[in-house]
């Protein structure tokens, strides 16, 4: 197995872990919005969006990411910690991962081989909903004050979890994109506090077919 290839595996599942986010609605323009993160999650899908996060948590390097989104096209390009960016693809179903190596850029196909064979699709299904939009009965959720997050005027939620352990306020777009994220848990075994912050720092709702072009002939992963 190519070096490529272990580096795309490790950054890819780091992605599906650290990375998801979003998806949006034909239109994008809600006549109200919804009532719970959930709510969000459903306005979001079918539209597209290019949005870049700024995230910093206790104790670990800081992480950039940014989602390109215009189905059934999806794109994530991720620097965590001065780390060699990687870009991850989604196009028309297949997977590809893109990074510059000693010889310039290079693509594999993760198709291609049963150990990344189902990166791709996993990228794709968690890309739509973060951790409190998909568990949210784990959760008591309240309506929070709105944020402007670059000149958006957000909805907000806040959630805390039914063990006490955790709160987060998660604030979207008027197309339902996660734009700021503020989370203050307790490690069980520790007690130590833990804080991570994710912020938007550049939102747009059009995105072009020029954004999912890969960089380089894609490889197999073999």
């Amino acid at each position: 197995m190519n070096k490529l290839l272990l580096f795309g595996i490790a950054i890819v599942g780091a992605l599906l872990v650290f990375g998801c986010c979003c998806a949006s609605t034909p239109d994008g323009n809600p006549s109200s919005a919804p009532s719970s993160p959930a709510g969000m999650a459903a306005l979001r899908q079918g539209a597209q969006y290019k949005v870049t996060y700024a995230s910093q948590t206790t104790g670990l390097a800081p992480d950039v990411t940014t989602y390109y989104v215009k189905p059934p096209n999806m794109r994530v390009d991720e620097t965590m910690g001065g780390t060699t960016p990687i870009s991850v693809y989604i196009l028309n179903g297949k997977g590809y991962a893109c990074l510059e190596d000693e010889s310039g850029m290079a693509c594999i196909d993760t198709s291609s081989s049963p150990e990344t064979a189902g990166l791709a699709e996993s990228l794709a299904s968690q890309i739509n909903a973060d951790p409190i939009e998909a568990n949210q009965g784990q959760f008591t959720i309240s309506q929070a004050a709105s944020r402007t997050v670059l000149g958006i005027s957000t909805t907000c939620f806040t959630a805390s979890s039914s063990n006490g352990n955790a709160q987060t306020e998660s604030c979207y777009s008027p197309q339902g994109v996660l734009l700021y994220q503020h989370t203050l848990s307790t490690l069980v075994d520790t007690g130590e506090p833990i804080e991570t912050i994710k912020q938007a720092t550049g939102y747009s709702t059009s995105v072009s077919d020029s954004d999912f072009a890969l960089p380089a002939a894609p490889q197999s992963a073999e």
